[in-house]
């Protein structure tokens, strides 16, 4: 008996998650971050030192077929990813076949990066996995933002990310079923956020973008929920939209208590709020749209059977 338990408690041991710790010096468990990835096993975490990690290897990271973490010991304003206007800084892939397993980046600046590849995000993430989790981290000065590509898994999460003066904002292409954009800051970037498939998108504040706020452009995969946003100081010279959603499909959408104030849309029509979509029920309630400049519609249109109340529209 003695021996049985003996030989269980060497086969939990032996699957115990490890812990790599990476240093900006390259004195760590691994030399950069790179090397940390390909040597960590499914499950593991790869925890960064404070610093600034710079050079091959520390930017254009990918991430194969596995669970992994990736997150900074002390936060985000000391973990820094300067990619030196060289790399594309973090991208997770999945192969065509269909991986498996949770990938999460938390608490990391990627700053300084382009895109090398034919993709539009700077931290992206992509194909079929089980989740895919983002929070606490800032993307600034990059030619893309934060993407996740057209095969994106079940569950999403982008949390409390800052996302500055970016080629793009936030992006979630393909057909996820939970999916949760909140707390995040989108400021001075080509667009806000745009979702494929819709879900939970709240408490975000986009300022100064040059295309739109936030677009759900397929309403038909799950509920979409964007409440208490606020979209301001869009500067577009073209048709642009605050809030606007998209779709065909038995879905409910509800739009409340959001503020839409002090866009500019010069060149052609827009949207404070608009539901061009064909779903079973839409909720327009207690948003309040003001100050706004559009080249055609600055208030709540809507193509499905709506609800709307208690909203204020002012010019």
């Amino acid at each position: 008996i003695v021996l049985v338990v003996f030989c269980l408690l060497l086969v939990g041991s032996s699957s115990r998650a490890t812990t790599w710790y990476i240093k900006a010096d390259g004195t760590g468990d691994r030399p950069t971050i790179r090397s940390g990835v390909l040597a960590a096993a499914d499950g593991d975490t790869l925890l960064l030192a404070a610093g600034t990690y710079m050079g091959n290897g520390n930017w254009n990271v990918w991430v194969p077929d596995k669970t992994l973490v990736i997150r900074s010991e002390s936060g985000a304003q000391s973990t820094i990813i300067d990619c030196q206007s060289t790399g594309y800084g973090i991208f997770f892939y999945r192969t065509m076949g269909g991986g498996t397993g949770t990938l999460e980046v938390a608490g990391l600046t990627v700053e300084n990066a382009v895109d090398t590849l034919t993709v539009s995000g700077i931290v992206e993430f992509s194909n079929f996995d089980d989740a895919l989790i983002a929070e606490d981290n800032v993307v600034q000065n990059c030619t893309g933002g934060l993407n996740v590509g057209a095969g994106i898994p079940p569950e999403v999460r982008i949390r409390n990310n800052r996302l500055l003066n970016n080629g793009e904002g936030i992006t979630v292409g393909g057909s996820g079923t939970l999916v949760d954009v909140s707390g995040n800051e989108v400021t001075g970037c080509g667009r806000g956020i745009e979702c494929s498939s819709g879900g939970h998108i709240a408490n975000n504040t986009i300022q100064g973008s040059t295309t739109s706020g936030i677009v759900v452009t397929g309403a038909s995969v799950q509920d979409v929920e964007i409440l208490s946003n606020v979209v301001s100081g869009i500067t577009a010279s073209t048709s642009s939209d605050a809030i606007v959603v998209l779709g065909n499909g038995e879905v409910t959408v509800r739009i409340e208590g959001n503020i839409v104030t002090a866009n500019t849309s010069t060149g052609g029509s827009g949207f404070g709020i608009g539901i061009l979509a064909s779903v079973d029920t839409c909720w327009v309630l207690g948003n309040t749209i003001s100050d706004n400049v559009v080249g055609s519609v600055g208030a709540v249109v809507s193509t499905s059977l709506s609800f709307v109340s208690n909203n204020i529209i002012s010019f």
